[in-house]
């Protein structure tokens, strides 16, 4: 069965539309890098920028986390501690490309 004409304009956006919707995209991002291109400009120096753009230690905190990939030797590990166990559980592409 085919699709009629107003199914098929409903499916496929319109070129302006497209356009809009990519240029306030690229307008949106420009906006966003603003102050950290200004920043990078202020910085002299390479390891200054390095540290502009690298994580700082608090931000990595998360690592310190015992996480286990392993079901049971969580379930081991909780019962010794006497602690919960955080079960991610997910379906599809991480990146939510489903």
């Amino acid at each position: 069965m085919r699709p009629s004409t107003v199914q098929l304009q409903k499916k496929i956006p319109s070129s302006l539309a497209v356009f809009s919707n990519s240029f306030l995209s690229v307008l949106l991002l420009s906006t966003l890098a603003w102050p950290l291109a200004a920043n990078a400009q202020k910085s002299s120096s390479l390891e200054e920028r390095f540290k502009l753009v690298l994580p700082t230690q608090t931000e990595q905190e998360w690592k310190a986390v015992g996480w286990l990939t392993n079901l049971m030797k969580a379930r081991e590990n909780a019962q010794e501690l006497k602690r919960p166990i955080f079960l991610w559980i997910m379906v599809g592409n991480p990146h939510g490309c489903t």
